[in-house]
This record gives C-alpha cells, structure tokens and sequence, in this order.
C-alpha cells in the first residue's frame, strides 16, 4: 500500500541496495491510483491493471534509458514482494502470453505474494490474517469498484463503525498512527469481529458462489505455465501471506504440469534464527510480513537473478 517510485521509501531503498547497487537497471512501477496516477481508485490485487502499468513503466524506462546514459542490455527480469509478488507473476503471464515478443524475459522472482487470491480470502475467513483490517477491506472495496457486485450497501459487509468510511479510505497519504487509530486493534480474529459483519465472513469463508471469491479467482496465478525459469520466496511463518496456500500452491500446481523451472524457497528459519531472540513476540509477528521478511527473499531474487544478468 505504497508508492514505489519514491526514493525515500523503504522497500524501493532495498532495491536500490540489493539490484540498483549491483548494476542491475530497477524500474519501480506505481500502480492506478497511487502517486501522480489520475485513476479514481486503486484495482488493488487486480491482475491485469497491474501488468499493464508494470509493462509501461519497462517501455518508459526503456525509451528513458539513452537519455539517461544507459546501456541495457534488453534482459528483462521481475520480481515483486507482497501484492507486487502477484503483480510480477501476472505481468510474466500477460507478457508471455500475448503475440508479440516485445519483451524478453529471462527470469522472475515472486516474493510473498498472494497467487492465489480466492484461496487466501476463504482461508482467511477462517483463520484471520495479520492485517485483515486494511488488507480485506481495501480487497472488497477494490473489487467492487472494479465488478460493482461485492455488495449491495457497505453495511452489509461491516459494521457500522466503520462501514462510512472503509470503502474509500486506501489507498491513504495519512499517517500509519492515524490510520491504525480509525481501525480496530487487538488479534487478527478480534479485529476482524469488530469491523466486520459475522454473517458476511461465514459467506465467505464458506460460500463457493461468494461475488468477492469469483473476483478473486480470475486475479489467481496459478493455472499457466511460466517459460522463462521462476523462483517463489515466501515463509511459512509469514502471518499475512500464508506461504501454503500462496507459494506452496503456486508451486505444486506448476510442479504437477512437468515444469522444471521452477524453484521454492522457505525462508522461515533465517528469519527465525536471526530475530526471535532478540524481539519480543509481539513485535516479531507485527514486523514479520513488511519488516522482517523481505531482505531475505531479496537476496533469494538477487541470487536468482546473477545467474541469467
């Protein structure tokens, strides 16, 4: 939920560290809706609007890199962490399967991100995630403003506290403080009993013909077969992205197809062996996903990526 064309951004400063520093060309993509984007909204985790600004801003570096005095060697490589994981697999997808070869990608790296959207709406229904009172919300809201058929009124799908405002409020420019003051604490499970209508997270957990579920299935990455070699990272100890019903499907489903290019990387026990001794296990689980992860799946990708550059 950020922009990733701003230098003073803390995920856009580890690419500079891990690829810019390196010699790698980054492009850091903004999506709809963020930045300078005149779009009204964000299609958050919607494949296709993501590919499509992923491969305009590879044309638009592209076209910038004379310019700029660079000499590219036109060897195009994705990666991307959390929703920017599903985005870089589906703009592979997207690029691979259209009828032209304007791109030629030699590799990707998906790092913790959600493939398997419908999957991880369901199972997060049943077992809330870290980050349900922003994730969820800024999902349905998103879908309905892309398919009109989430919901009929907002307060069929939260409670009133908070069915007035959370349609509209992500993507936000306030202050994280400020937006985790208008949200509801405690664990996954009491926020989302709080902000939430019970009657909806049953349909969704459990209802297959659930509108939002069948949104989230067509934004899926996972019934295709990738031709350029592909690394997934992620952790099973990850309490945002669940690594088994994300990367670990992803995965199975591409290994049951006979492909061979294809790699998994869990890297739970780093993460453990370097921080669960000296954070508490509050702070350990809240900086997890956004904090603690992603520096170990970007030396995954780096690694990755020295072998085809």
């Amino acid at each position: 939920m950020q922009a990733n064309a701003d230098l003073t951004n803390p995920s856009t400063q580890l690419l500079m560290m891990f690829f810019a520093a390196q010699g790698y060309a980054v492009v850091a993509t903004d999506f709809l809706g963020y930045a300078q984007s005149s779009y009204p909204h964000h299609p958050y985790t919607h494949a296709l609007t993501e590919a499509s600004s992923i491969i305009d801003s590879i044309r638009a570096a592209r076209e910038a890199g004379p310019a700029l005095g660079l000499k590219l060697n036109n060897k195009v490589m994705l990666s991307g962490y959390s929703q920017g994981g599903q985005a870089s697999m589906a703009t592979q997808r997207e690029i691979e399967q259209a009828s032209t070869r304007e791109f030629d990608v030699v590799a990707a790296a998906d790092l913790a991100g959600p493939y398997n959207i419908s999957g991880a709406l369901v199972g997060g229904a049943k077992n809330p995630i870290n980050g349900v009172q922003s994730i969820v919300p800024f999902q349905i809201a998103s879908y309905q403003k892309i398919f009109s058929n989430a919901y009929a009124a907002t307060s069929d799908v939260f409670q009133p506290a908070y069915a007035g405002f959370i349609a509209d409020l992500f993507p936000t420019l306030l202050p994280t403080a400020t937006v985790n003051e208008m949200l509801p604490g405690g664990t996954p499970a009491q926020a989302q009993a709080a902000m939430f209508q019970a009657a909806y997270i049953t349909g969704l957990g459990n209802n297959p013909n659930n509108a939002v579920v069948l949104d989230g299935a067509k934004q899926n990455t996972l019934d295709w077969s990738p031709i350029a070699p592909i690394t997934l990272c992620g952790s099973s100890g990850d309490p945002t992205v669940n690594f088994a019903i994300n990367a670990q499907t992803a995965y199975s489903g591409f290994i049951s197809c006979g492909l061979t290019n294809v790699s998994i990387h869990d890297v739970d026990d780093e993460i453990q062996a370097k921080y669960s001794n000296i954070l508490d296990p509050t702070t350990y689980n809240l900086a997890y996903h956004g904090l603690l992860e992603p520096p170990f799946c970007l030396q995954v990708a780096q690694q990755f990526f020295n072998r085809y550059r």
